[in-house]
């Protein structure tokens, strides 16, 4: 009988010893396991009027930050700016303001998680790369609005839908009356474009001189100075009208009824006024 009490006991303990290796067992794979700390699929999306940088997490949840650069080296000295934190669930960044702050160029974003599963030297990371031109800056610039200028935006819009013809012949009498002391009588000009060497463009008349001043060519109104070079992404204050400015875009053509890139509103007849 006591034999059989011995042996109950030494199999109960062996019982209880194995259990508890392997609960032990078990509590240390579950320790062990690394946690999906990743970041993948790091893309650039330029919109109408923002710019973000987007990306792929893993399954564990952490916050990321999203440092910019100028070269793919991902040196500190190239750093733009600094870098944004985002949460777990957001997957991407609002980079407009440091855009439109540095302008055109190429973009490196480097997304980085905040926590590194156990065993890992460092935080995961991941990184892209987009090319954002000198037209995606004045597209998010002219698409932007000025949330202050809601009403005077409404009250353009609907000047906007007067008739094509009535606009055109505003702009081209407005246009005719500013043009400076010596610039050439070019309305309804006719000539061609000349491509000068530092990028810009000249317009030169049937008799063989460059055009001055206001100038219109088809239904546009352009300006040059008095060296014939076309003025672009520029105001130009008006020789007739005190407090009148107007507006030329990237491309040379006087705006009517929009918006300039930096933020203001020009009437059917080009004018902007303080």
């Amino acid at each position: 009988m006591m034999k059989r009490l011995k042996r109950a006991t030494a199999l109960f303990l062996c019982l209880a010893m194995t259990l508890s290796q392997g609960a032990v067992s078990f509590a240390r794979t579950e320790d062990d396991d690394p946690q999906d700390y990743s970041v993948s699929d790091v893309s650039f999306d330029v919109s109408n009027d923002r710019v973000y940088v987007n990306w792929s997490v893993g399954d564990s949840r952490t916050s990321y930050t999203v440092q910019l650069y100028s070269s793919s080296d991902l040196k500190p000295k190239h750093k733009i700016g600094t870098a944004v934190t985002a949460g777990y669930t957001a997957e991407k960044a609002d980079i407009t303001d440091k855009v439109l702050k540095r302008g055109a160029g190429t973009y490196y974003a480097q997304v980085t998680a905040k926590k590194k599963a156990k065993g890992q030297g460092r935080a995961a990371s991941a990184m892209g790369a987009e090319t954002i031109t000198a037209e995606d800056i004045m597209m998010i610039k002219q698409n932007r609005g000025n949330a202050d200028e809601t009403k005077t935006s409404a009250a353009a819009s609907t000047a906007a839908n007067q008739s094509t013809a009535a606009q055109n012949a505003a702009a081209q009498t407005q246009a005719a009356n500013t043009q400076n002391t010596g610039a050439q009588n070019t309305a309804a000009a006719t000539g061609h474009w000349v491509s000068l060497e530092n990028g810009g463009w000249s317009y030169v008349l049937n008799n063989g001189q460059k055009a001055t001043g206001w100038f219109q060519v088809g239904d546009k109104w352009y300006y040059a100075g008095s060296d014939g070079a076309m003025w672009a992404n520029a105001w130009i204050k008006s020789a007739t009208e005190e407090g009148v400015y107007y507006y030329v875009g990237y491309n040379g053509e006087m705006l009517v009824s929009a918006q300039t890139p930096d933020g203001y509103l020009v009437d059917y007849a080009g004018k902007w006024r303080p």
